[in-house]
């Protein structure tokens, strides 16, 4: 009997004081981790962007950046030009991707020939 409750002296504290702990395990899904997604995202964009050589083909691009956010097209002077809109910052914590959050990059026939807010600028 004695042995009993020693026992249960010993386990009853134990329990008592961990019964308060709890273990956190695949991280938290709340609006913090979403935010540390989306930046390690934002910031991968930035280096391959940071890697990306004039002349380089609109298809290796997207197959290296993906589906950009935002797209445009124009003509000028009898050239083809597409802007495709990367994300790479976060302006804005409202859950909505604009292009003041997006770098852009600017295709002249279907070849890479800038990327930036100053070279839009210039188009």
């Amino acid at each position: 009997m004695k042995k009993h409750l020693i026992a249960i002296a010993l386990i009853v504290p134990a329990a008592i004081t961990l019964s308060g702990c709890s273990i956190n395990i695949g991280g938290s899904k709340g609006k913090g981790s979403e935010y540390s997604h989306q930046h390690e995202t934002d910031k991968l964009q930035r280096e391959k962007i940071s890697r990306l050589n004039e002349g380089e083909g609109i298809d290796s691009v997207r197959n290296n950046l993906g589906i950009p956010d935002f797209t445009e097209s124009y003509t000028r002077h009898d050239k083809k030009i597409k802007v495709l809109f990367y994300r790479t910052q976060r302006v804005k914590a409202d859950g909505i991707t604009s292009k003041d959050e997006c770098t852009p990059l600017i295709f002249v026939d279907n070849k890479l020939d800038s990327w930036g807010n100053n070279a839009l600028a210039e188009i």
